[in-house]
């Protein structure tokens, strides 16, 4: 990836050797001048369609600007412009590298069109350079394949970065499949709607069973109706794993019938 250190201290040192302000400096790129303090404190790159005019006018070749050459930018920046992401071939390490300049349109169809394909195999290091620039629904695709072929598991690290309707659906699958004790490292990200959906049906075929493992996240209304469904059904010695979890209300409803 591009240094934006590296850019920021070129772009800081090139306006003030022409002797002008930020705010000259903007007016000129027609951006605002809190987009040029950013750039000089490293916190953002200015992004591909601008990059010719801040080389013109800060006499710094592009190249030499990002600290480094890539084929990407220059495809882009050629008379084919983005056509040329059509039928290149882009790695996916050079994709890492030119993601802080490329606009979030160009960004999608490049990470469309890398080769080999980015995939999510369950280790967070081999996509979190690219994650602030994947959009949600690049995530849940990366995520949906990963679980077709990896499993439940491969799921934790990418999960705070999944759309919560991916997550829900993903929840319904497994659960179907396995139960809901597999949802385990899922029950923080899960709709509390769907996890209290999943439970009563997980009660309704299997029991109190494994119902404790989720009790911290149902929500006070289903834990009470299940709760009231065991005593019914089993007697009161039958919700001691969920007990902590029962409202007040419940238990002096029980104290009270007793």
């Amino acid at each position: 990836m591009f240094n934006m250190q590296h850019t920021a201290k070129l772009i800081s040192s090139a306006r003030k050797a022409q002797n002008m302000t930020q705010l000259e400096l903007a007016d000129q790129l027609g951006v605002s001048f809190q987009a040029i303090s950013n750039w000089e404190r490293g916190v953002s790159m200015p992004d591909i369609a601008k990059l010719p005019d801040v080389s013109r006018l800060l006499g710094l070749p592009i190249d030499e600007l990002l600290g480094e050459s890539s084929s990407l930018v220059e495809g882009l920046l050629s008379e084919e412009g983005d056509a040329y992401l059509e039928n290149a071939e882009i790695s996916p390490q050079e994709l890492s590298t030119a993601a802080p300049v490329l606009k979030p349109d160009q960004f999608k169809t490049a990470f469309e069109h890398t080769d080999p394909p980015i995939e999510f195999s369950g280790d967070i290091s081999e996509l979190s350079p690219l994650l602030p620039f994947i959009d949600e629904e690049g995530i849940d695709q990366l995520a949906e394949k990963a679980y077709e072929k990896n499993g439940i598991s491969v799921l934790s690290s990418i999960l705070p970065f999944m759309s919560t309707a991916r997550i829900d659906a993903i929840a319904k699958q497994e659960c179907q499949k396995n139960g809901i004790e597999t949802l385990t490292s899922l029950f923080p990200f899960i709709s509390s709607k769907c996890l209290d959906m999943l439970a009563e049906q997980e009660y309704e075929k299997t029991g109190i069973e494994h119902i404790a493992s989720v009790a911290p996240f149902l929500s006070q209304g289903t834990l009470d109706s299940i709760a009231k469904k065991v005593i019914l059904s089993q007697g009161l010695s039958a919700i001691t794993s969920i007990a902590p979890f029962i409202s007040n209300d419940l238990i002096q409803q029980i104290l009270g019938e007793r």
